[in-house]
């Protein structure tokens, strides 16, 4: 059977019953050497899954990141919360070399509890063309980041894009389809990974400097039929010292799947 990238990188070995190792994996970078949140959140939140023998679909995740990691062995710390009938809650913790990189709370719905065709439509999509139709930027040309830019396949919205030729006028919006390069299947980890694999908005503003998460919360409102997904990204607001990206992710029957924000530094350089 063929193993994917993103399964094979974000794979925990359980210790015990309330530790796994697990192995980062410097591909998943977004300036040739940080790695990104959202690889981190999916390696956090496959822990936090395995630990919980009730888990079902997550509905919301929120995640800290502390410190930088560097690429190899790191150990997720779990704790069950929570286990109720409906609802479970599971904290998780990435350290590495003792240290600790980032802590998440995740809530998932116990097996069950919620529809299996679960369809969110209060929310629709935007109109924009095809994947396609779209802009698609190879990654030695994509200014950041260049590690993702090899194992996500990003389909720029053309009226959205004008930044990638040096227009800023749009201001600090992103709007892009993204999807494995090796052609995974899109589920909701992948979801919850990809809230945070696009560029981050201050692209958009001519700033292509690292912008540092501070913290990422995901609310989950559907389950994906199929992929690719289509990523919004505003930057409300996005001036001083502390910024904020507010992002909605739908599947490409135009169900919105996932809402997220993120508390950044302002962007460097």
């Amino acid at each position: 059977m063929h193993e994917y990238r993103f399964d094979s990188d974000t794979a925990v070995a359980g210790m015990d019953t309330r530790r796994a190792a697990v192995e980062l994996h410097p591909e998943w970078n977004v300036d040739g050497r940080i790695l990104n949140g959202g690889y981190l959140q999916a390696v956090v939140l496959r822990a936090a899954l395995a630990a919980c023998p009730t888990a079902g679909q997550p509905v919301a995740v929120s995640s800290l990141f502390v410190a930088a990691p560097a690429p190899g062995p790191a150990v997720v710390d779990t704790e069950v919360l929570r286990a109720g009938r409906r609802i479970a809650a599971i904290g998780a913790t990435l350290r590495q070399a003792d240290a600790v990189i980032a802590s998440s709370l995740v809530t998932v719905a116990a097996a069950g509890a919620l529809p299996a065709d679960d369809r969110a439509a209060s929310l629709p999509m935007p109109p924009v063309p095809p994947p396609e139709a779209c802009l698609r930027v190879a990654p030695a040309h994509l200014p950041g980041p260049p590690g993702l830019a090899d194992l996500v396949d990003y389909a720029f919205v053309p009226e959205n894009s004008r930044w990638l030729s040096g227009d800023t006028s749009g201001g600090p919006h992103i709007r892009c389809w993204l999807s494995f390069a090796d052609g995974r299947p899109l589920d909701l980890l992948a979801a919850l990974a990809m809230v945070d694999m696009a560029p981050p908005v201050c692209f958009a503003q001519g700033r292509f400097g690292w912008a540092p998460t501070l913290q990422l919360q995901v609310g989950v409102f559907g389950q994906p039929a199929r992929g690719p997904f289509l990523l919004d990204l505003r930057g409300e607001p996005y001036e001083g010292a502390i910024v904020a990206e507010d992002g909605l992710l739908w599947d490409a029957d135009g169900t919105l799947i996932a809402r997220s924000r993120q508390i950044a530094l302002a962007p460097r350089g």
